[in-house]
């Protein structure tokens, strides 16, 4: 497939079914499907039971909650595209975000990651808001992070080169940037060098949920934004390499080595 779309969840019965759909309805249809259950204690399982007999869907169960970070790593060794997009569980990609950031990555070759703008809606899907900072181009997320400690992608919107994200070692474990983890990637990025881009167009629905992380460890995520920021300033990341025997279950070293 060209595009590999990655879905970790964890707990996520009320609305996975609604999200999985707005994928599978996607006017762009050349993708494989990961998903990867982080120790869901929930019917989650059972709710997306219809969606794991599909050819181009791949089911990865973590044995206990390792968080975001190690599940989409191991998401993105599994990955076969040319691309991947992540789509969280309980937000909706609206039907021609993956044909545009296709269209647009196959376009610029220059650009490593392209997100867009987002519809915020409540728990029961109505429209509460919209999400629109998110900045156009590379110098005006360096002027963002740098003035307002804003996130210069919106995470569930974006969609970006494999090689490039794993040849930089994807996302870090470090606990203490676990919740912004996603901050922490684009930062590294574009210190690298490394060119972004945002499609100013709503591409997904995101779901304002009372028990997402934004939510429960604000405090926790303001902290770990802040160690980014300071190594963002001083253009300084440690390097970071990815191996496989860190993610992978005794059967599947022999499969995938």
């Amino acid at each position: 497939p060209k595009l590999s779309v990655v879905t970790c969840f964890l707990n996520a019965e009320e609305y996975i079914k609604e999200s999985l759909d707005s994928v599978f309805a996607q006017t762009f249809q050349d993708f494989e499907l990961i998903l990867v259950n982080d120790g869901s204690t929930d019917n989650s399982e059972n709710v997306i039971s219809d969606f794991l007999k599909l050819s181009n869907v791949t089911y990865l169960h973590n044995k206990y909650n390792a968080g975001v970070p190690f599940s989409r790593n191991k998401a993105f060794l599994h990955a076969k595209g040319e691309y991947i997009a992540i789509h969280d569980a309980d937000d909706v990609s609206l039907e021609h975000r993956f044909e545009k950031q296709v269209n647009f990555l196959d376009n610029n070759l220059d650009i490593t990651v392209v997100g867009g703008h987002a519809l915020r809606i409540g728990l029961t899907g109505q429209i509460i808001g919209s999400m629109v900072y998110p900045p156009q181009n590379t110098e005006q997320a360096f002027f963002v992070i740098q003035n307002f400690k804003l996130n210069p992608i919106i995470d569930p919107s974006s969609m970006f080169r494999k090689k490039t994200i794993l040849d930089i070692g994807a996302c870090r474990l470090n606990p203490e940037i676990k919740t912004a983890q996603d901050f922490d990637l684009w930062c590294r990025l574009l210190v690298d060098g490394h060119k972004i881009h945002n499609i100013q167009e709503f591409l997904i629905k995101y779901r304002i949920n009372p028990n997402g992380v934004t939510r429960l460890k604000k405090e926790e995520q303001e902290l770990a934004t802040d160690l980014v920021i300071a190594s963002f300033r001083k253009r300084s990341f440690p390097k970071v390499k990815i191996r496989k025997s860190t993610y992978l279950q005794e059967f599947e070293i022999d499969i995938l080595n």
